[in-house]
C-alpha cells in the first residue's frame, strides 16, 4: 500500500489531469450550437516592431493558457458550471474560472478599424488591414487572422515653427538640437506628443510658469507627392481668459517669465483644510519664510529641510527644480503629505516679469514606529520560526535622521551533523538571537560640501552595528559587525553604495565531535570556514533598474559589487613595522585577519506579456580571490549553492563544490559561483499567482585541493558539473508582502558519477524539496 503522502500526491496529479482534459474535451459539449470558441488571434504583419501593440488593440482575446499549453481557467469554469449551482460553485467559477470567449465577428471588424487608425498614427497612411476567420467545425473553435500590409511609411521632411511671441520663439529655437522630430524618421503621433511635452517643459524651465502644452499645436502636410510630411509647430499666445485670471496684470497677451519673490514653508500643514494657514509670526532662514505659529520649527531643523529644497527665492520659476524638491522632501519619509503651490502676485516687476509666491506645504508623519514581524521557515526539512521586534524613530535629531533598533530571535529544528550521534536538546536544537542598531542621515557627512549637486540625489550616510549569537548542534558562534556607508541616486535608474569601512568579527566554539571530524577531513578550506575570523573590508555597489511603476514594459536589473578586505590593516602594520614576514600569518587582537578580492554580478531580465504573465531570467556569478594573509575565503564571504532563493531542488548550502561526493552535512562553500535561474510567473486568480521554474548552478574551489580534487574549477569539465532542478510554486500577494512556497525536484546531480548525473527525480513526493519564503526569489 502506498504511503499516505504519495497517495495524496497522486490524487493531486490526477485532479490536474482532469482539469486539463476538461479544458479541451468540454469545449465540444459546452460550446452553444452555432457558436465557436475563440482559439487564437494570428497577426500577419510585415513589420514585427508593431506586432505587440497591434495585439493589444484587438478587442477579443482567447481564454488564457497556462504555459501556452492548456486552458486551466476555462477548465475550472466548466467544472464549476456542472450540476446544481451554489455559492461555492459561483465563487469558484467567477474567481478562478474564466468564461469561454466565443467568436464575435463584429468585434473583429472593430479591431480592424482600430488597427487601421493605429497604423496611420504611426506613419502608414496607406496601410491595408483586413481579417479572416477560420472555423473548425469538428471542435467548435475558430481562429482569426489579422492581415496588415503596411505599405511604404511616410517620413518627416521639414519642420517649421510658427511662434507669435518672439521671446518664446528664441527659447524654442535655441533647443532645436534636442528635437525628437528627426528628418527621415517615420511619422509618429506619439513622437509629436512627446515633442509637445519636451518643448513645454523646456519653456517652463526657462521661467514661464503659466505656459502649458495646450499652447502647442501641430499641422501636418502630407500632399508632397512623395512619402514625406512637413510638420508645422504653432505656439499661440495667451487668451483673454488667461489675462483676466491674473489680478492687476496688464497686457498679458504675451507669455511672460515668472520670478519667485518669496517662499513660505509650512511644516505642520493640514491637507484637510483647503486654505493655507495665515500666520502673523514667522522665522526667516536663508531668505526662506518658516511659519512659526506652532511647534513645527522645533520639530524639524529648518536648515535640514532646506537641504532638500532646490526652489530658491528671487530666481526664475523652474519646473525641474520644483519636481526635484517635491521628490526629495517625500523621500525623507517624515512627511505624509508634500505639496508645492504657486500664486501670482498683483502687478509685474520692472523687467516685465510676473511675481510669484511659492508655498511648500508639509504635513508631518508619525515620528515613531513599532513593528513586530514573525515568519515560519521550511528549507529542506529544517523547520523553524523567527520573530523581529523593530523600533524606528524617523526624526531623532530633528533633521529627518532615522534610528532603527532591531531585535531578532529564531529557533529551528536541524538535522544532526553527519552520521554522528548528536542528540537534539528538546524539540528545537538550533537558535539565533541578535540585535542591530542603525542610524541614517539623509545627507553626506563629509569634510567637503556635496549638497545640491546636480549628479547626486537622495544622499545618505548610514552607521550600523550588531551582535548575534548562533547555536547549532555542531558549533556555537558569536558575530559582531560595525559598518558605515554612503548611498545616493545618480538618476531614477542608477544607485550607488560606497562602504569605506566595515568590520566583522566571528568567534567560533566547536562541538568536540564536530571538531574531530573537521580535523580528520584535513581540508584547509573547510577548517578556515569554522575558525575565528576578523574581516575588515571596503565595498562598492552599483545598481541599475529601469522598472517603471504601474507599467508592464520589459525591464532589467543589474547589480555589480566589488569588495576588498584586509588591505588597510596590512598597510598600517607595514608602516608601523609590525607586519610579519612572508608566509607567516599576521593577526590583530589575536585573530588572523582576512585578505581577499571579491567581485560579483547579478543581472535579471523581466519579460512581461499580456494576462500578467512574466518570464524572468537571471544570471549570477561571483569570484573570491584570497591572497596575502588568507589561503581561503572567510565562511561569511564564501559562495554557496542551494536553498529557497537559489537551487531550490537542494537544501540550503548543500550543492558542490564541483562534483564533490562527500556524504557529510558540512555546509558546502566555494570561491567561484555561477547560477542561472529561469522562472515563468502567471496569475491563477486575483492575488494567487503560480510559477514554473528551472535553476542551474554550482560553486567551485579555485586552488588545488588534495583531499577534494573534484571540487576545483576546471575549464574542461565545469560545464558538466552544473546542478539542475525544476519545479512549480505558488505565491500569494498580500500587497505589502508575498508568501511563497516552491516544490522543486532534482534533474541533474553533479555529485553522482559521470554518466549517472541525469537523475530526473520527479516521481514520488519524497523527491521534492519544499521551500517556504517571504517575497519573490529574485
Amino acid at each position: 500500500m502506498l504511503p499516505k503522502r504519495n497517495r495524496l500526491y497522486n490524487q493531486f496529479i490526477l485532479y490536474i489531469a482532469i482539469l486539463v482534459s476538461l479544458s479541451g474535451c468540454s469545449v465540444l459539449r459546452n460550446t452553444p450550437e452555432g457558436s465557436y470558441l475563440l482559439d487564437k488571434n494570428i497577426i500577419k504583419l510585415d513589420r514585427s516592431k508593431y506586432k505587440e501593440d497591434v495585439g493589444a488593440i484587438i478587442k477579443q482575446k482567447p481564454n488564457r493558457k497556462i504555459l501556452g499549453l492548456f486552458r486551466f481557467h476555462l477548465g475550472v469554469y466548466y467544472l464549476a458550471d456542472r450540476g446544481k449551482q451554489n455559492k461555492f460553485k459561483n465563487w469558484f467559477k467567477t474567481t478562478i474560472g474564466e468564461k469561454p470567449v466565443l467568436l464575435d465577428s463584429a468585434l473583429a471588424q472593430k479591431s480592424i478599424q482600430q488597427i487601421g487608425i493605429y497604423m496611420q498614427k504611426n506613419g502608414f497612411f496607406n496601410s491595408n488591414c483586413k481579417d479572416s476567420i477560420v472555423r473548425n467545425e469538428k471542435n467548435n473553435t475558430a481562429k482569426i487572422y489579422y492581415i496588415i500590409k503596411s505599405e511604404e511609411p511616410y517620413r518627416y521632411r521639414n519642420v517649421y515653427y510658427e511662434v507669435a511671441d518672439k521671446n518664446i520663439y528664441d527659447e524654442v529655437m535655441k533647443d532645436t538640437a534636442s528635437t525628437l522630430i528627426l528628418k527621415e524618421d517615420i511619422y509618429s503621433s506619439a513622437i509629436l506628443q512627446k515633442e509637445r511635452i519636451r518643448i513645454s517643459d523646456n519653456i517652463r524651465n526657462s521661467g514661464y510658469y503659466l505656459f502649458n502644452p495646450q499652447y502647442i499645436t501641430f499641422s501636418i502636410d502630407s500632399s508632397l507627392k512623395s512619402n514625406h510630411v512637413d510638420v508645422f509647430i504653432k505656439i499661440s499666445n495667451p487668451s483673454i481668459n488667461t489675462r483676466d485670471s491674473l489680478a492687476n496684470a496688464d497686457d498679458m497677451l504675451v507669455h511672460r517669465k515668472c520670478i519667485i519673490e518669496e517662499i513660505a514653508i509650512d511644516m505642520k500643514y493640514d491637507p484637510i483644510v483647503l486654505k493655507s494657514r495665515i500666520t502673523a509670526d514667522s522665522v526667516i532662514v536663508n531668505n526662506y519664510i518658516f511659519r512659526s505659529d506652532s511647534d513645527s520649527v522645533y520639530l524639524y531643523k529648518p536648515i535640514r529641510i532646506l537641504d532638500q529644497v532646490f526652489v530658491e527665492p528671487n530666481t526664475l520659476f523652474s519646473q525641474e527644480k520644483a519636481d526635484i524638491t517635491y521628490k526629495l522632501l517625500g523621500d525623507l519619509n517624515v512627511f505624509r503629505f508634500v505639496s508645492i503651490k504657486y500664486r501670482p502676485l498683483p502687478g509685474i516687476d520692472s523687467l516685465g516679469r510676473i511675481k510669484l509666491k511659492s508655498e511648500i506645504l508639509l504635513s508631518p508623519a508619525p515620528r515613531q514606529e513599532y513593528k513586530i514581524e514573525a515568519e515560519g521557515t521550511n528549507s529542506g526539512g529544517n523547520l523553524g520560526v523567527a520573530s523581529d521586534l523593530v523600533y524606528k524613530n524617523k526624526n531623532i535629531f530633528r533633521g529627518a535622521e532615522s534610528l532603527v533598533l532591531k531585535f531578532k530571535a529564531g529557533i529551528e529544528i536541524q538535522r544532526a551533523f553527519g552520521d554522528t550521534t548528536y542528540e537534539r536538546r528538546g524539540l528545537f536544537n538550533a537558535y539565533e538571537i541578535g540585535s542591530e542598531v542603525s542610524l541614517n542621515f539623509p545627507r553626506f557627512l563629509t569634510p567637503f560640501n556635496l549638497t545640491k549637486n546636480s549628479e547626486i540625489r537622495n544622499p545618505n550616510t548610514s552607521f550600523s552595528t550588531g551582535f548575534s549569537v548562533q547555536s547549532r548542534p555542531e558549533y556555537y558562534r558569536q558575530l559582531a559587525t560595525l559598518s558605515f556607508f554612503y548611498s545616493w541616486r545618480q538618476n531614477k535608474y542608477i544607485r550607488h553604495f560606497i562602504y569605506p569601512g566595515e568590520i566583522n568579527y566571528v568567534n567560533v566554539t566547536l562541538d568536540p565531535l564536530f571538531e574531530k571530524q573537521l580535523n580528520d577531513l584535513n581540508d584547509p578550506t573547510v577548517l578556515i570556514s569554522y575558525s575565528d575570523q576578523l574581516i575588515a573590508d571596503s565595498r562598492y555597489s552599483f545598481i541599475y533598474s529601469n522598472q517603471s511603476i504601474n507599467k508592464t514594459k520589459n525591464y532589467s536589473f543589474l547589480r555589480i559589487n566589488t569588495e576588498f578586505a584586509g588591505n588597510s590593516i596590512y598597510l598600517a602594520k607595514k608602516i608601523s613595522g609590525e607586519q610579519n614576514q612572508q608566509n607567516e600569518k599576521s593577526s590583530l587582537f589575536g585573530v588572523v585577519y582576512a585578505q581577499y578580492l571579491r567581485p560579483d554580478i547579478d543581472y535579471r531580465y523581466y519579460t512581461n506579456s499580456k494576462f500578467n504573465r512574466t518570464f524572468v531570467s537571471r544570471i549570477y556569478t561571483g569570484i573570491g580571490l584570497p591572497y596575502g594573509n588568507s589561503v581561503a575565503l572567510p565562511f561569511e564571504k564564501s559562495y554557496f549553492a542551494g536553498g529557497p532563493n537559489d537551487l531550490r531542488a537542494w537544501r540550503s548550502r548543500s550543492v558542490g563544490p564541483g562534483s564533490s561526493k562527500t556524504n557529510s552535512n558540512f555546509e558546502r562553500n566555494g570561491e567561484f559561483k555561477i547560477s542561472l535561474n529561469f522562472e515563468y510567473r502567471f496569475d491563477i486568480f486575483k492575488n494567487l499567482k503560480g510559477a514554473v521554474f528551472t535553476d542551474i548552478g554550482n560553486v567551485w574551489l579555485l586552488r588545488n585541493n588534495e583531499t577534494r580534487p573534484e571540487a576545483v574549477f576546471k575549464f574542461n569539465r565545469f560545464y558538466n558539473e552544473f546542478a539542475i532542478g525544476s519545479g512549480i510554486g505558488a505565491r500569494y500577494d498580500f500587497n505589502f508582502f508575498v508568501i511563497r512556497i516552491d516544490a522543486a525536484a532534482q534533474i541533474k546531480d553533479p555529485a553522482q558519477d559521470v554518466g549517472e548525473r541525469w537523475v530526473f527525480k520527479v516521481g514520488a513526493i519524497n523527491d521534492y524539496i519544499f521551500n517556504l519564503g517571504i517575497g519573490y526569489p529574485f
